[in-house]
C-alpha cells in the first residue's frame, strides 16, 4: 500500500516537472502577442488602452499613464478657470507634463 502512494507521488512530481514549464511557454507566447510591436513608428498615435501595460519598461511613457496625466491636468486647469482653485497646482502639472514630453 505504501509503495502505491510513493509511485503516485513520483508520477505526479514528474508530471508537474514537465507540465509547468510547458504551461509557462504556451501562456507566455499567447500574452506576448497582445503587446504592441517594438518596431511601431514613434510618431504614430498610440492606441487607447483600458489599462496600463505592466510589462512596459518605462511607466511614464505608457499610453494609458500619459492619457490619465492629461485628463488630470485638464481637470486641474478647468478647476482653476471655473472656481479659481488649484491654479498653482495646475500650472505645475502642465509644466511637468511638458517637461516629460521634451525628455
Amino acid at each position: 500500500m505504501k509503495k502505491d502512494w510513493r509511485l503516485a507521488g513520483c508520477a505526479g512530481l514528474l508530471g508537474a516537472m514537465f507540465a509547468f514549464p510547458a504551461g509557462i511557454m504556451f501562456a507566455g507566447d499567447r500574452f506576448q502577442n497582445d503587446r504592441p510591436a517594438a518596431s511601431a513608428a514613434k510618431g504614430a498615435p498610440a492606441p487607447r488602452r483600458a489599462a496600463r501595460d505592466f510589462y512596459s519598461p518605462d511607466v511614464l511613457k505608457d499610453p494609458y499613464v500619459v492619457e490619465q496625466q492629461i485628463r488630470t491636468v485638464e481637470a486641474l486647469e478647468l478647476s482653476c478657470r471655473q472656481l479659481k482653485e488649484l491654479c498653482r497646482e495646475a500650472k505645475q502639472a502642465r509644466q511637468r507634463m511638458e517637461q516629460q514630453t521634451l525628455d
